[in-house]
């Protein structure tokens, strides 16, 4: 069993990040204003004492000199600046806010859940100290961020041993890059921040949530473009469509004043008669493609003798 010595040594790391916590806490400790990585470890709506409704934030110093320590501040709600400041703080960490001021509470569970992790900018003001985020670093538990960090790093060798000096290999000639590949991404291979970045560069109608996993954001994105590319398509074919009809009208010497429109063509050609052995097989498909199969006026069928 193990004795009280080795248990409390275990603790020592979280003895001291309590000790930093409790003296920022108090007051008895300050931070120089400046840079610093964080994690947001709470976030909660209330009313202060004088009736303000506001948000109560704890950061927690996550690197450097002042590891573990606490900075506290208020998010006020009561005027359109401290909205405005309240949007930032979400640009801040790339997530779209509720649409209503009133499902905050629940907005901001979803956001502590991920325990969002930032750089922050401090500055003092009296006996406070204000913490503006600048940006998302990551997302979850720094410490578990740095075990894996570790497993990833390959072991060192004991000796390092002098290489052959080879002479350098003549470079090959870049290939020719194929269109297809070039527009193709890869999702999958995107970090969060890639995929918001690409979210806000192609300006993709999606509102990205704290409770928005890196696989629904890529869902999301993929439905999008390929809606686009759909949409994409339908416009190819209908130019298309288009310039094969004022082709035909202006072969038939139809005068059309609004060419940019399919149907308006269509229309104006629909007052026209065309004899069916004068049309080519090409525009005999193109107007009963374009349902203008009644302009073409076909032979009448031969009558069938009569048996005596």
């Amino acid at each position: 069993m193990a004795d009280f010595k080795s248990l409390m040594r275990s603790s020592r790391e979280a003895y001291v990040n309590a000790e930093r916590a409790n003296a920022s806490r108090s007051g008895a400790e300050k931070i120089p204003d400046g840079e610093y990585i964080a994690e947001l470890t709470k976030s909660a709506c209330g009313v202060s004492k004088k009736g303000r409704p506001q948000i109560a934030r704890e950061h927690i110093v996550r690197e450097g000199e002042f590891k573990g320590f606490v900075l506290s501040d208020y998010v006020g709600l009561d005027t359109e600046r401290s909205f405005e400041f309240l949007h930032k703080w979400f640009t801040a960490l790339g997530v779209d806010g509720p649409e209503n001021p009133e499902d905050l509470p629940e907005f901001l569970d979803e956001l502590l859940a991920v325990r969002p992790i930032c750089r922050i900018q401090t500055k003092q003001s009296g006996d406070f100290t204000n913490v503006y985020p600048i940006e998302l670093v990551s997302e979850g538990n720094p410490a578990e961020e740095e075990e894996e960090e570790e497993e990833k790093k390959p072991a060192q060798k004991a000796s390092v041993k002098k290489s052959k000096v080879v002479e350098p290999e003549p470079e090959p000639e870049p290939e020719e890059e194929d269109e297809s590949e070039v527009d193709e991404v890869d999702f999958d291979d995107m970090t969060r921040a890639e995929l918001k970045a690409y979210v806000k560069d192609n300006e993709l109608d999606i509102k990205i949530t704290p409770k928005m996993d890196d696989d629904a954001l890529r869902d999301a994105i993929r439905a999008l473009v390929d809606e686009e590319e759909e949409s994409s398509d339908a416009e190819e074919e209908t130019d298309d469509e288009l310039s094969g009809l004022l082709t035909f009208a202006d072969a038939h010497e139809i005068e059309i004043e609004d060419r940019s429109d399919v149907q308006t063509v269509k229309d104006e050609i629909s007052g026209w008669e065309f004899q069916e052995e004068e049309l080519t097989e090409e525009e005999i498909e193109l107007l009963e493609r374009n349902e203008l199969s009644e302009c073409i006026a076909r032979p009448a069928p031969k009558a069938k003798k009569g048996k005596k």
